[in-house]
């Protein structure tokens, strides 16, 4: 990966950082993905595709990253999202590591980071999840089942007078959030690998 291209090409942009596993992406990420753009008023959207999840224990329905990179990038084809292997790239394990690596190297560009309802409500579960909120503004997406989580979890509450409007997270300054309402979209990753016999990637 070129880190000193992308760098360039990112100047000047305010791009939303939307990481995951993806095993495998389906139509909700890609629907958060697109809503992102608009929404938050973003010139990018990163999918950043995780080597592997500290919070999920290896397991044999996780397809290898090289397969999910790869998927993603046939997946991920509308206008103005790119899929990146950075973590892999830049050799980070958990999120917070990542952020810090992505506002070193980009200092030029403005992030905010975009998670789904499902994550929200485990966020503070990751590795020093505070930090992650005052390094960069927090797009937390509505997702069918979890609309109560993510207007009320850890994060929500700790962090309640930062809110802001999705329009405006992108504008503020770290600590700050919102919360952006979705039509709905029940596309699970784990219910494709149940339909899928697991290894998904061998379809």
């Amino acid at each position: 990966m070129n880190l000193a291209g992308l760098s360039l090409s990112a100047q000047g942009k305010k791009i939303g950082l939307y990481g995951g596993s993806f095993n495998p992406p389906h139509s909700g990420h890609l629907h958060i993905a697109k809503s992102a753009l608009q929404k938050l008023d973003l010139d990018e959207v990163w999918i950043l595709v995780s080597p592997g999840n500290p919070l999920k224990e290896a397991s044999k329905d996780m397809a290898p990253f090289d397969r999910r990179l790869e998927v993603c990038s046939q997946f991920f084809t509308a206008p103005r999202i790119k899929v990146l292997g950075l973590e892999k790239a830049l050799k980070t394990r958990y999120s917070v590591d990542t952020v810090k690596e992505i506002r070193k190297r980009f200092p030029k560009s403005s992030f905010v980071w975009i998670m789904g309802a499902d994550n929200a409500e485990i966020f503070h579960l990751w590795a020093q999840w505070r930090d992650i909120v005052h390094i960069l503004p927090i797009a937390i997406f509505d997702r069918t089942g979890y609309s109560m989580a993510g207007r009320h979890n850890r994060l929500t509450r700790e962090f309640y007078k930062d809110r802001q409007k999705p329009k405006d997270v992108t504008k503020s300054i770290a600590p700050s959030w919102c919360f952006v309402p979705l039509v709905r979209n029940a596309s699970s990753a784990s219910m494709i690998r149940q339909q899928l016999k697991c290894d998904w990637w061998g379809h």
